[in-house]
């Protein structure tokens, strides 16, 4: 802590003319340190691409450093201040809370009361059974509720948003027991809104105003986005393709209590002030204050949440950060030395809190944080990947499409013989059920793999670069079913490989997903969801099989009938009495078309080569896999058999 107090003495002693000698030592101290925080700042914002970062440090003097940096809006080049007003993000929370608190401090909510005495209408159900569940546990994140309920939250500016968010959530089922377990949900928050909304008989958000922000002198503070437009409210941005860029989230407000207080630097200070006990109010009693910091109940895993704010080291170090779509916060303060940090930026960013962190080790002297990795610069990085991928690959298939569609116009390609209309109805039926089926898991997969989430949610959520890689891929589907379906029922006359080629890869990775799958569900609480994925892959796996097995038949017939031809015409051409002394059983022999048994074996080695190779790879899942793979697989060989009698012969 010498260094806080190093700080802190050169800032008092730069404005302190009688002090020269001493005062110049100190001052360029405080200066040093004051160019470390603006180091710290420009590093991550270059590292993270932040556009604009507010900081500030209160302590026992007051506000010792505040500072702006960047664009609020890069577009009109304009300039972070400290009147500049950033979205708080969770940071939100601990407002709620304490608004919470002061109304169990007049008696008018007891944490330890259920819910459903405050919201009758709302009801929670654990194991199949009602489950009771206190304003408390909702306080401390042990109400049960699963962090995916943050997808349930409406895309709504109605006044009803907030009783329409927590109405969601009725008949529920829960996560964990109530009060036993922690998992951070930020909905519990908005129930905790809610709450108050029907107590006090006002709006949440009317209450916390008169209550909290007007008593506070909090003059730059304001509840939802459509209340805080002001020409001070920041751009908010998100990261698309390594760079940040502007993006105006949905309005959620329903989540107000939450997740979206707005305030601006010169607020946070007041706040952090507040919050060490260092500014004095008649209508707030410090007791509230402590009691907000004070944990309800303690994990195993050593979270320690109170009332919206997480506590360690036994409440020496009190912290939160908050992020929304498009803007990050960070408050962490100390009690006992009476210092607090606050960063404010206009971007989703681990970077925030890598400021922060950095800058409570610079005056702490604490040297242990290490830095985290950006989630979201990581994801935008390798969907950047993917994205450009996708699109070679779907520049190559629309490539392809467009020459065979040219190949088909010449005449160069033919539609393959019809063999009967239930049989065309019949393939194409299956054809499209295999893709309502891939289009369908691939909507379910952030449910599915990403703990109940939605792609709507990581549209709002995630870089830009997602949805590019969502509707990349869907393309690519399409395009792909395209391309192969034109390969095949409009086939060249000389022989082609590079079906045969996509085929066996798609077939190899239905192959791969079926273990992936199963791998899966054996850790997963809802293994019901992955059955559609289950017979995805045996279908991706089996389906591209036969087709690769057909066109292998159909690729051996046209050599042996070409070779056949050969040998016929060589035979044609033999003098006559060469041709009398040739044994007419090796002629006979050689003409004779043996496709059908080599169909059979092909079959019945692949089957065999499919059970080897999954006993290979994964002796347990194998055991699971085959019993279901090797019927649907002869069930497909059955189809092909009779749906395809052109295979048979040459």
């Amino acid at each position: 802590m010498k260094k806080i107090m190093l700080f802190m003495f050169g800032l008092s002693l730069f404005n302190f003319q009688n002090s020269q000698i001493f005062g110049q030592s100190e001052s360029a101290f405080a200066s040093e340190l004051s160019d470390e925080i603006a180091d710290i700042v420009n590093d991550e914002m270059k590292r993270s691409n932040i556009p604009g970062v507010f900081v500030t440090v209160v302590s026992e003097d007051g506000v010792i450093y505040q500072n702006g940096f960047g664009y609020s809006d890069k577009s009109q080049h304009s300039r972070v201040d400290e009147k500049t007003l950033f979205e708080l993000g969770s940071v939100s929370k601990s407002f709620t809370g304490l608004a919470l608190l002061k109304l169990e401090a007049e008696e008018k909510v007891r944490l330890t009361e259920p819910v459903s005495t405050y919201l009758p209408n709302i009801s929670f159900i654990y194991n199949g059974e009602s489950a009771i569940v206190t304003i408390a546990d909702f306080l401390s994140h042990r109400s049960g509720l699963p962090f995916n309920t943050i997808a349930t939250i409406p895309e709504t500016d109605s006044e009803n948003a907030l009783i329409q968010t927590v109405e969601n959530l009725n008949n529920i089922a829960l996560a964990h027991p109530p009060g036993e377990k922690y998992e951070y949900a930020t909905i519990n928050y908005d129930v905790l809104g809610l709450v108050i909304q029907k107590v006090t008989g006002v709006s949440y958000e009317e209450y916390v105003r008169t209550n909290i922000f007007e008593p506070l002198s909090l003059n730059e503070t304001f509840i939802g986005v459509t209340n805080g437009q002001t020409a001070d409210k920041s751009k908010g941005y998100k990261l698309a393709f390594g760079q940040a860029k502007e993006f105006s989230s949905p309005v959620f407000a329903g989540n107000n209590p939450a997740g979206y207080i707005i305030s601006s630097g010169n607020d946070l200070a007041k706040w952090l002030t507040f919050q060490l006990g260092l500014s004095n109010t008649d209508y707030l009693d410090s007791s509230i204050i402590a009691s907000s910091h004070q944990i309800n109940g303690s994990d195993k895993d050593g979270f320690n949440y109170a009332a919206g704010w997480f506590v360690y080291d036994q409440g020496q170090r009190i912290y939160h950060g908050g992020n929304n779509p498009n803007f990050s916060a960070f408050v962490q303060f100390y009690p006992e030395e009476g210092i607090g940090i606050g960063v404010l930026t206009n971007l989703n960013t681990l970077g925030t809190d890598n400021i922060g962190f950095r800058i409570s080790d610079l005056l702490t002297g604490d040297t242990t944080f290490q830095g985290g990795s950006d989630e979201n610069q990581l994801i935008d990085f390798y969907a950047t990947i993917i994205f450009w991928v996708l699109v070679l690959l779907n520049s190559f298939l629309l490539i392809k499409v467009i020459m065979i569609a040219r190949e088909i116009k010449k005449g160069q390609r033919t539609l393959k013989e019809i063999i009967s209309w239930p049989q065309i109805i019949g393939k194409s039926t299956l054809s499209l059920m295999i893709i309502g089926l891939l289009v369908y898991c691939f909507h379910q997969v952030p449910y599915v793999f990403l703990g109940g989430l939605n792609w709507s949610f990581l549209f709002v959520w995630l870089p830009y670069t997602i949805k590019a890689v969502y509707f990349g891929s869907l393309l690519l589907i399409l395009l792909l079913f395209v391309y192969l379906s034109m390969l095949l029922q409009f086939p060249k006359k000389n022989i082609e490989l590079s079906p045969l080629l996509i085929l066996s890869i798609i077939s190899g990775l239905g192959n791969a997903f079926v273990i992936l799958v199963i791998n899966t569900a054996i850790g997963a609480n809802e293994k019901a969801s992955l059955i559609p994925f289950f017979f995805l892959g045996i279908t991706l796996y089996i389906y591209t099989q036969q087709l690769v097995r057909s066109k292998v038949i159909e690729v051996s017939n046209e050599i042996i009938f070409k070779k056949r031809i050969e040998i016929i015409q060589k035979i044609l051409k033999t003098p006559y009495e060469d041709f009398e002394s040739m044994n007419r059983g090796t002629i006979q022999a050689t003409l004779n078309n043996d496709t059908e048994a080599i169909s059979n074996s092909i079959n019945a080695l692949v089957i065999l080569g499919g059970l080897i190779n999954n006993l290979r790879i994964d002796p347990i899942t194998s055991v699971i896999i085959n019993p279901v793979v090797i019927p649907y697989q002869l069930l497909f060989s059955l189809f092909y058999q009779v749906s395809n009698p052109y295979i048979h012969t040459s």
